[in-house]
């Protein structure tokens, strides 16, 4: 059994336009979603908390919110829309953008969603496109946890920003996503879905009210996959945030005491090659740094000002730590 919440999106004078024949295609739309990933929607239960989260493989590996996951290392009680309880463990997770992983105990297969491949704010003409303003979308979660009498809660709505919080150079992985697809508490680390049932972002808190969500996009979670995946050690840190473009990496902000800083890195740095091999569209700074372990040395090449000069810098490790969420802003 499914539970269905109407939120009623705003309408424009686009949306006048729309046919009857066509807002059907969208509700056959919607409903072949919910069938594809509700069984994949899972509640999530470690100690008196509970969330919700998403299977994204069928080996079990589950997309969730920092603030529900918790620790590394955690047990958590899974459970499933048709009744079923199983176990996972919580993997790595990352305060600052609020990403959190679990892993299903078992072999599986489990069931699971697939997770779109577009990167949000991606600059290259032939990547697919991200979500945008007023696309229709779905939200599925577990709010107040699981329950028997309604195993899952569909909600529908639109797309009304992206981006929101990033600015360039501050946040290595750009903003959030906003929704007006209403959300309560225990609806974090829930799916958003695009209308082909992929996963395009993960419930993370509420605003000024319930019809104003915001969710993390997906492009965050593959920015750091393998070292959340790992259990939450990074394998190579270099102490610089900001965001790849298609001339190289662009230093919006510079950890005090990182790597980065003892090089000498500064704000509006470009890093335009990594040991000689050059930073652009599909080339992101992380994927030179994934292979990378503590203690390695790396020549940067860094424009800035419209100079070009090269830096040695001497990478760390640390693990991704859980940090708080702002006081100030409501869960979801």
């Amino acid at each position: 059994m499914l539970t269905w919440i109407a939120t009623v999106p705003s309408v424009s004078a686009e949306d006048e336009k729309l046919s009857l024949q066509a807002l059907r295609e969208i509700e056959q739309r919607i409903q072949a979603v919910v069938e594809k990933v509700a069984p994949a929607t899972v509640a999530i239960q470690i100690g008196d908390g509970t969330g919700s989260g998403v299977i994204v493989s069928a080996d079990g590996l589950v997309l969730s919110v920092a603030h529900v996951t918790g620790a590394p290392g955690q047990r958590a009680a899974v459970h499933f829309a048709d009744g079923s309880v199983a176990a996972a463990e919580t993997l790595g997770l990352e305060g600052k953008t609020d990403c959190g992983m679990l892993q299903m105990v078992g072999p599986g297969p489990w069931p699971h969603a697939p997770v779109a491949s577009h990167q949000n704010h991606s600059e290259a003409e032939n990547e697919p496109r991200g979500p945008q303003p007023g696309d229709f979308v779905v939200a599925l979660g577990h709010p107040g946890g699981y329950d028997a009498d309604r195993p899952v809660v569909v909600r529908v709505g639109r797309v009304t920003g992206v981006d929101i919080g990033g600015v360039e150079g501050q946040d290595g992985f750009g903003g959030d996503l906003r929704t007006d697809a209403a959300l309560i508490a225990g609806d974090s680390g829930g799916p958003l879905l695009d209308l082909d049932g992929r996963v395009i972002g993960i419930h993370t808190r509420i605003g000024s009210s319930p019809s104003v969500n915001f969710h993390v996009p997906v492009a965050r979670y593959a920015a750091q996959w393998s070292a959340l995946a790992r259990g939450g050690r990074a394998a190579a840190r270099l102490g610089a945030v900001g965001r790849d473009t298609l001339t190289g990496f662009r230093v919006g902000a510079v950890e005090p005491d990182s790597p980065a800083a003892a090089a000498g890195l500064t704000r509006g740095d470009i890093i335009v090659a990594f040991n000689g091999e050059t930073l652009g569209p599909g080339r992101p700074l992380d994927s030179f740094l994934a292979p990378r372990r503590d203690g390695d040395a790396v020549s940067l090449r860094v424009r800035r000002r419209g100079q070009d000069m090269d830096l040695t810098v001497t990478l760390d490790a640390r693990p991704i730590r859980w940090t708080a969420p702002d006081e100030n802003q409501d869960d979801s």
